[in-house]
């Protein structure tokens, strides 16, 4: 069973923030957004932390 959450700030993939931010052209809920930076000798190319103006439902 899907169980979905309302979230005001989520971790996200810079793929996820991509699509994140095409979607949000015209819902307009996104109040900001913070680069965190990937870690010296780790996987990845970092992450982004969304935070919404209303909270978003997310599947956990």
């Amino acid at each position: 069973m899907k169980t979905l959450t309302p979230q005001k700030e989520r971790l996200t993939s810079p793929e996820t923030y991509l699509a994140e931010i095409a979607k949000d052209q015209t819902r307009r809920n996104i109040e900001s957004v913070r680069f965190i930076p990937p870690k010296i000798g780790g996987e990845g190319f970092g992450s982004f932390q969304i935070r919404y103006k209303i909270p978003v439902a997310f599947e956990e």
